[in-house]
């Protein structure tokens, strides 16, 4: 299971991008589960998820925006910067987890002043 501890651990351990695409273990992503729900294609620059809608931003992600892969009992994780896209290996479900930046001293600050 996923918790938010797990969640904030792998944006710690996958804090900066590797330095090429050859560290990420894609391979990951060609699970037979994991093709079979999400339609995984892959060019020398992108990844696209056929399970997210063409409209999203995560439906295709450039390869140097992907700081990990990771799996999971049930999902499959891709680690970018500020969001986590999980894909479930059981069917086409898709979550994902979008980082909320902490206020800044000066965004504290503002709010104590404002009240």
């Amino acid at each position: 299971m996923v918790t938010s501890k797990v969640i904030e651990s792998l944006y710690k351990t996958y804090r900066k991008r590797p330095s090429a695409p050859d560290e990420l273990n894609i391979g990951l992503l060609f699970d037979p589960n994991i093709q079979k729900y999400h339609q995984i294609s892959l060019t020398p620059d992108e990844l696209v998820i056929g399970s997210i809608p063409e409209m999203s931003p995560f439906h295709t992600i450039l390869l140097r925006h992907i700081h990990g892969i990771v799996e999971f009992d049930r999902s499959i994780a891709i680690v970018l910067h500020s969001s986590i896209i999980f894909l479930n290996k059981r069917d086409n479900g898709v979550n994902l987890h979008i980082k909320m930046e902490k206020p800044s001293f000066m965004d504290r600050l503002r709010g104590m002043v404002d009240k």
